[in-house]
């Protein structure tokens, strides 16, 4: 019980977020309502769901598009920091990177609490603007395309917002 007798929702660090490149090899983004920053789609795991059902479930609510947990592919776990609202104290969680290679239905937006806009960008139109871009999001799609190259993925421990730095040949291949 929180202050007053009323219930406090339990926080949970943890959060798994989904690539989908489409035939023309471009994402599914959404844009934060809070940050206003472009990222992709995922969110929180919640205190009863496995990392699996979550990733399900943030992708069909903030896209439209359904997906399927045995189709789900398990690429990276990223460490990260985030602020529990209750305590006002920064805890360290995990994100789940997944990859699918198939969606069903198409991409809708539907106003709600936390996305003000939703579509499908290129990898060059993504880099090119990384600055209206959460940058964790840019990280984890860089993480994405070295996977996709069969090059072995750099791995990475602390703030998903830290400074990213790309190679010259991944800036010309933007």
């Amino acid at each position: 019980m929180g202050k007053g007798g009323l219930m406090q929702h339990q926080f949970c660090p943890n959060g798994a977020s989904v690539v989908y490149s489409n035939s023309q090899g471009h994402f599914p983004v959404v844009r934060d309502r809070w940050t206003g920053r472009w990222q992709l789609p995922g969110g929180g795991v919640e205190i009863d769901e496995s990392y699996d059902e979550a990733a399900v479930r943030e992708f069909y609510e903030e896209t439209g598009l359904a997906i399927f947990e045995d189709e789900l592919v398990h690429i990276a776990d990223f460490v990260q920091r985030v602020r529990n609202p209750t305590l006002d104290t920064i805890v360290t969680g995990n994100l789940r990177l997944y990859v699918v290679e198939r969606v069903y239905g198409g991409l809708r937006y539907e106003a709600n609490s936390e996305i003000l806009e939703v579509r499908y960008m290129s990898f060059k139109e993504i880099m090119s603007n990384q600055g209206d871009f959460n940058i964790a999001y840019v990280r984890l799609l860089l993480h994405y395309r070295r996977w996709v190259e069969g090059r072995t993925p750099v791995s990475f421990s602390g703030a998903l917002s830290e400074k990213i730095e790309l190679s010259s040949l991944e800036l010309c291949r933007a």
